[in-house]
């Protein structure tokens, strides 16, 4: 910038030669140096998800609670027996977190439990990330009756849809 200020001052033409040579070969290195950048953060990107993506979904019984102070909900993954099987802290999008009544329903879920996957609401949208999973801080609650059964169902139907797309 300071050559081209100095020869636009000056009007000599070598000046402007070696700016605009200078100026081509700066803006040169820069683009390739971005697209390096670019293609380097592409590569890291693929192999992180290509895992996620050519897994198979799983269906579970999930349970969403709000976590106070946070934008972030509690996405707990149930077991058969209702018990919590693995929790998330994530950033659930409003659809999906307003798409379950009381907080309960079924999620797919594909990735590994250990690392985090993709989750998404029976149908394949909307699809979030889940993060990293997290040591659910809250004592387990007993089961009341009605919580039971609405688990239990759930867990049914996790395991019909499962045996119904296995079976087609």
């Amino acid at each position: 910038m300071l050559t081209i200020v100095i020869a636009v001052a000056t009007q000599t033409a070598w000046v402007w030669f070696i700016g605009l040579a200078g100026a081509f070969l700066l803006s040169s290195a820069a683009g390739k140096s971005s697209a390096a950048s670019a293609k380097a953060t592409e590569k890291i990107l693929r192999e992180m998800t290509t895992p996620v993506l050519s897994g198979r979904w799983q269906v579970w019984p999930c349970r969403m609670e709000a976590v106070a102070g946070q934008a972030r909900r509690r996405v707990l993954l149930l077991d058969p027996a209702g018990a919590d099987a693995v929790a998330f802290l994530s950033a659930v999008p409003d659809d999906a977190w307003l798409g379950m009544t009381d907080g309960r329903g079924l999620a797919w879920f594909v990735g590994d439990m250990r690392f985090g996957g993709l989750m998404a609401l029976p149908g394949g949208t909307p699809i979030w990330w889940t993060g990293t999973p997290v040591i659910n801080q809250t004592p387990p609650q007993s089961s009341g009756g009605v919580q039971r059964v609405i688990e239990e169902e759930l867990a049914r139907q996790a395991l019909k849809f499962a045996f119904d797309k296995w079976l087609q």
